[in-house]
């Protein structure tokens, strides 16, 4: 029996390999969605996450305004994952099939999508029920 070129053989397996491998990656590859609509629990500390990704874990965040009360976006990180979690805050995981359909929403509709690449310096927060003028205590 005649053998093939062991070289190519084994550079054509480890191809093969790392092709599949690259393939399961993007599988698993994800965002996670912090909806800020009546669905969110606790909407403070949803942009509390929001400051977490961007300051502590320097990575860019979406915000899709007007998709779902203001929608945050975000890689799938363990961190995130974790911190939203320990936080009470609700987050979906969704694949990137389900962002692009996001996404011609927002393209469809009155919406749009800003990139937040950096944490603010300073974040206000007042409650609806808290006047201008008022004292907040």
């Amino acid at each position: 029996m005649k053998k093939g070129i062991p070289f190519f053989s084994s550079i054509f397996k480890t191809i093969i390999f790392f092709s599949f491998i690259s393939l399961a990656d993007l599988s698993f590859a994800g965002k996670i969605l912090v909806p800020m609509d009546d669905e969110q629990t606790d909407h403070l500390k949803a942009y509390s996450l929001a400051y977490f990704a961007l300051d502590k874990q320097a990575i860019d965040v979406e915000w899709l305004l007007n998709y779902r009360g203001g929608t945050f976006l975000m890689d799938d990180l363990p961190p995130l994952r974790d911190r939203a979690k320990e936080q009470g805050v609700k987050f979906e995981i969704i694949a990137e099939e389900q962002v692009q359909k996001i996404y011609s929403i927002i393209e469809d509709e009155n919406m749009e999508r800003v990139l937040l690449e950096k944490a603010p310096k300073i974040a206000v927060y007042t409650p609806d029920f808290a006047e201008p003028w008022g004292k907040i205590l």
